[in-house]
């Protein structure tokens, strides 16, 4: 069991995420926010951080950045997601993180399980 923050404006996916992993016995923290999730990353310390792209106040990039600059969250395993196509996010990300997974909506939680299980991402 882990827990995991999911950081995510839209209220149904968030419902939806929360749900698929409450029936693998998660810990499930949500912020509706980029810049409210990055306090609770570090005050909760989460295992693994479900991350979206575009977020109110502070987008995907803003926070994951503001994640792997703080020694206390540097560590903690980020999945990014969106609804945007995938080579439309990952080589902005790939200019500027080494090694993000990144997932297309709606999400794959088989997927999504193998990644929280190993914690690596």
């Amino acid at each position: 069991m882990a827990m995991v923050l999911i950081i995510e404006d839209d209220e149904l996916a968030a419902n939806i995420m929360r749900q698929q992993l409450k029936e693998d016995r998660h810990e499930i923290v949500w912020s509706q926010d980029g810049l409210e999730g990055l306090k609770v990353a570090q005050e909760k310390r989460p295992d693994f951080i479900i991350l979206d792209y575009n977020l109110p106040s502070a987008n995907g990039v803003a926070v994951l950045n503001k994640l792997r600059n703080d020694p206390a969250t540097a560590s903690i395993p980020v999945l990014l997601v969106s609804a945007m196509a995938e080579k439309d996010v990952t080589g902005k990300l790939r200019r500027q993180f080494m090694g993000v997974t990144f997932l297309q909506k709606p999400l794959d939680f088989k997927r999504v399980r193998a990644l929280i299980a190993a914690k690596k991402i």
